[in-house]
C-alpha cells in the first residue's frame, strides 16, 4: 500500500480529536496537541526571590537572638559622635552551612558601614575599608553588650601614611565602660591578630587599627594637644618568641624563628 493511501484510511478511521493528540514523526516537539487557550497562556514568573535551599553549602546561618542580651549576635550598634547619626542592630555577619567556622560580611552591610565612618568634614566616603575592622568592633561592643560611640573614622585630609586616611582606622569608645577597660580586653582579645590599639586617657577614647605587625601605644595629650606617648608600654610578644622560651623535651626540634620560616633566606 502507498504511504499516501495509509494516510487517508488513517485519517477516516481515527477520530479527528483524537487525530490531532497523535504527533508526526520528527516533531515531537510539535504544540499542534494544544488547544488555544493552552498556547496562548504566558509561562508562570517568580514572583519572590529565590531562597537558599537549607542543608545547602551556600544557605545562610543567622545566629538567634537572645532577649537577653542588648547587642545581637553578628550585629553592630553604633553611633557617630560627629554626624549624630546611628546604625541600630545592623545585620554585618553570616555564615554558611558549608563552611561554620567562617564569616562572611553582607555587601549591603560594608556600604552603610563606608557611608557611616564617612569624613564629615568632606563627605567623602571610603570604599574597601578591611573587613576585620568591623568584626573587631563587633567583638568588643558583643563582649561588653554595648553600642559603640564613634568619635572618628575616615579622614581624607589626613597624611598618606595615617591609617585614618587609608580607611583601617577608627576612634571609638563604649558608654559606660571604663577606657582602660575597654583597652585591656582589645589587647588581650585581639593583640596577636595584627592590630594598633591606642589607649587615649584624658581624651577618652580608643584607637584601632589594622596592620601587619601588631602595636600598642598609651597617649596621655588632651584633645588638640601634642602627642604625648608614655614609654615602655608593653608589646604583644610574638608566638615564635613565646614558643622559643618554653622547655622543650630532650632531641626535639628548636621552634621556628622568623629567620627559618618557609620563605624567608
Amino acid at each position: 500500500m502507498k504511504p499516501r493511501s495509509l494516510v487517508v484510511l488513517l485519517t477516516l478511521l481515527v477520530p479527528s480529536a483524537l487525530w490531532a493528540r497523535v504527533p508526526l514523526p520528527g516533531d515531537e516537539e510539535s504544540t499542534a496537541g494544544l488547544s488555544v487557550l493552552q498556547r496562548k497562556q504566558p509561562i508562570p514568573t517568580r514572583t519572590e526571590p529565590s531562597r537558599p535551599t537549607p542543608g545547602r553549602s551556600d544557605a545562610e546561618i543567622i545566629p538567634r537572638t537572645d532577649p537577653t542580651r542588648t547587642i545581637q549576635p553578628f550585629t553592630l550598634t553604633l553611633h557617630a559622635l560627629n554626624t549624630h547619626e546611628t546604625l541600630e542592630a545592623l545585620p554585618v555577619f553570616y555564615t554558611r552551612a558549608g563552611n561554620p567556622g567562617r564569616i562572611f560580611t553582607y555587601e549591603s552591610a560594608r556600604r552603610k558601614l563606608e557611608r557611616f565612618t564617612r569624613d564629615p568634614r568632606t563627605e567623602k566616603v571610603k570604599q574597601g575599608m578591611p573587613e576585620e575592622l568591623w568584626y573587631y568592633l563587633y567583638l568588643i561592643s558583643y563582649h561588653f553588650d554595648r553600642p559603640i560611640e564613634m568619635i572618628s573614622g575616615y579622614r581624607s585630609t589626613d597624611r598618606r601614611t595615617s591609617r585614618h586616611r587609608q580607611g583601617k582606622a577608627i576612634d571609638f569608645s563604649i558608654p559606660g565602660v571604663p577606657i582602660r577597660d575597654v583597652y585591656r580586653y582589645a589587647r588581650a582579645r585581639l593583640g596577636d591578630r595584627g592590630v594598633g590599639i591606642g589607649l587615649y586617657p584624658r581624651s577618652g577614647f580608643i584607637h584601632l587599627d589594622i596592620r601587619d605587625h601588631s602595636y600598642f601605644w598609651i597617649d596621655d595629650s588632651g584633645p588638640g594637644q601634642r602627642p604625648r606617648y608614655r614609654r615602655n608600654v608593653p608589646q604583644q610578644e610574638p608566638g615564635w618568641r613565646k614558643a622559643a622560651h618554653r622547655p622543650r623535651p630532650q632531641g626535639a626540634r628548636p621552634p621556628a624563628t622568623p629567620a627559618t620560616l618557609p620563605g624567608n633566606p
